[in-house]
């Protein structure tokens, strides 16, 4: 699986920006899509605006309001003992931002790990597997076009401005991000583990289930039983049973039951292949 951005590659090349040019690319887009990713990025990937204080320069500034009392010798004698026996932590790397533009790639693809956000003008094909951000990591993915690829994993944060099309999806990020998509959304299957999902046109699917989160959908539904999309038992009625086990757990007045969850789902979309039962 070919991981983008890189530099090696002209068609996968980027190059780093600000968070200020982050903000500039979105507001000349102005479309829905980038405004609320604009919201997205402001909370979860700039530093706290608040200014770091030190605890020497803090120390420091309550020896120099002392003045020159008994006191103040007192104080900078504590001062000097607190220094010696601790140290401040090593900063927060900064976050990393890119921007690339759209491509077309005729195999298997994953966004970088190592960028936090990445921004993508113009649509994103992928011929194979696409693989949008860690599942246990929070990253952010902007399509300021569509995407286009055959399965499809997405967790973090992920902005398509247009539309979505895939054969087989997972969506999943531990209930910390979403799937955002500004056009129509067609897909053959989609499970969800904890990502929420909206749609602001149509949405189009075969098979669908969402275990842990919701799906909401602006426009027209065509999917047979998208009432029941939260049901505990759909998943054993189109998923292959050799991915998903069931488990134990209990509702909030503490009554057991049982339900399905995936196992070696994502390793059969990542592989390219169906998570549907074979009948017969």
């Amino acid at each position: 699986m070919q991981m983008f951005p890189d530099s090696r590659i002209r068609l996968l090349a980027s190059n780093a920006i600000s968070a200020v040019d982050v903000r500039a690319i979105l507001e000349r887009d102005g479309s829905r899509i980038a405004l609320m990713a604009i919201e997205t990025i402001e909370t979860n990937f700039e530093p706290d605006p608040v200014e770091e204080r030190t605890t020497a320069r803090m120390l420091e500034e309550i020896v120099e309001a002392a003045g020159d009392s008994e006191g103040a010798k007192a104080l900078q004698r504590i001062r000097e003992r607190i220094l010696a026996s601790t140290s401040d932590p090593e900063p927060e790397p900064p976050f990393a931002f890119r921007r690339m533009f759209g491509f077309t790639f005729n195999d298997d693809a994953r966004s970088d790990w190592d960028t936090d956000c990445l921004i993508i003008e113009g649509d994103l094909t992928v011929e194979g597997t696409l693989h949008l951000n860690d599942l246990d990591e929070l990253r952010c993915v902007v399509v300021l076009g569509s995407v286009a690829t055959q399965n499809f994993i997405c967790g973090g944060w992920v902005f398509v401005r247009d539309h979505l099309t895939c054969t087989h999806m997972y969506a999943s990020s531990l209930n910390d991000g979403g799937l955002f998509v500004g056009g129509n959304m067609q897909v053959d299957t989609l499970l969800e583990t904890g990502q929420y999902v909206h749609v602001a046109g149509d949405f189009e699917a075969s098979y669908l289930a969402t275990v842990q989160n919701e799906i909401e959908v602006d426009g027209e539904v065509r999917c047979p039983d998208f009432a029941f999309r939260s049901d505990r038992d759909r998943l054993p009625l189109w998923v292959d049973p050799r991915l998903i086990k069931q488990h134990d757990g209990e509702d909030d007045e503490g009554k057991s039951y049982q339900y399905w969850y995936p196992d070696g789902y994502d390793e059969r979309i990542l592989a390219g292949g169906s998570p549907v039962k074979v009948e017969g």
